[in-house]
């Protein structure tokens, strides 16, 4: 089960135990104002076992006033709209479309996140390409991230979206590792 609180510490904003895969949660959407210094907090908890488990726990922030439209033609790699990472992206996908995003990885060992808002999208496939244009990481159905893909090179990659029909919103982050001593 996962637990959004506000700064306080005590107030729900959302929650979930079921939205994610199998026994996982997601909690998208959450529209919280952000001023500097402003706290919010993650609860996550183990739904119905008291066993310890591993999770992975992706976030968010973005500012809802730069958000970016999906424009057509956007069917392939050649017409993709370009994107910038960590801002929401939203589109619709008519009958037997398919929309594709380009965003830069500055560097090769580079992690691609993919995450998405709660949609009723049944059948939606959402998928990241290489510089070449092929899957390399992919989600199909409702569930809520692509994440921790590991981009083997520079330069442009891709988000593709098909499948289904509707309304869609996501967010690619790409992070560098980041070297340290121990």
């Amino acid at each position: 089960t996962h637990f959004v609180l506000a700064q306080d510490g005590a107030t729900l904003l959302r929650s979930d135990d079921a939205l994610g895969t199998g026994v996982g949660s997601a909690v998208a959407g959450v529209a919280v104002p952000v001023n500097p210094g402003t706290t919010v907090y993650f609860d996550v908890q183990n739904f119905g076992t008291p066993d310890a488990m591993d999770y992975d726990l992706y976030t968010a922030v973005v500012d809802l006033g730069s958000t970016i439209f999906e424009t057509e033609p956007n069917d392939d790699i050649g017409s993709a709209d370009p994107i910038v990472t960590n801002r929401l992206v939203t589109g619709v996908l008519l009958s037997d479309d398919a929309d594709v995003f380009s965003f830069a990885v500055p560097a090769a060992g580079s992690r691609i996140e993919v995450l998405f808002a709660p949609m009723v999208n049944a059948g939606l496939m959402v998928e990241i390409l290489d510089p070449m244009g092929n899957a390399v990481a992919t989600r199909e159905g409702e569930d809520r991230a692509i994440g921790a893909y590991t981009a083997l090179t520079e330069g442009t990659h891709f988000v593709r979206v098909r499948g289904g029909m509707g309304n869609y919103q996501f967010v690619t982050q790409v992070f560098q590792r980041t070297a340290f001593a121990v």
